[in-house]
């Protein structure tokens, strides 16, 4: 799957403190817990690498709230994880990305 994730860094309500800090301008963003397949995350993560992309790890636990964890839990026989990019102002008409960091992931998929 791929998903916006929160900028962690700059958000309210001490988000870098309860999250690992994630930034927009940083890179794209690789889910690390329960559901991501390892291997195919090595796989993401190579290709970022052979292009220079920087990775930053969203790291999870038991839900990931994006299709790679309904993938799961409908039990589709596939590898499963989830990238993306931190992005501002999540749900309102005035999200902010960094086109680095989209562009970075298209590039790795």
């Amino acid at each position: 799957a791929v998903d916006v994730n929160h900028d962690y860094d700059t958000a309210p309500d001490k988000g870098k403190e309860r999250y690992q800090p994630l930034q927009m301008g940083a890179g794209m963003t690789m889910c690390v817990g329960a559901v991501a397949s390892e291997q195919l995350n090595a796989q993401i993560e190579t290709a970022a690498q052979r292009l220079g992309v920087p990775v930053q790890r969203d790291v999870r636990g038991r839900d990931t709230g994006t299709d790679g964890m309904a993938g799961v839990l409908a039990a589709v026989d596939c590898a499963a994880t989830s990238v993306g990019f931190p992005i501002r102002n999540m749900h309102t008409t005035s999200e902010l990305a960094h086109t680095g960091d989209v562009l970075g992931c298209i590039g790795a998929l």
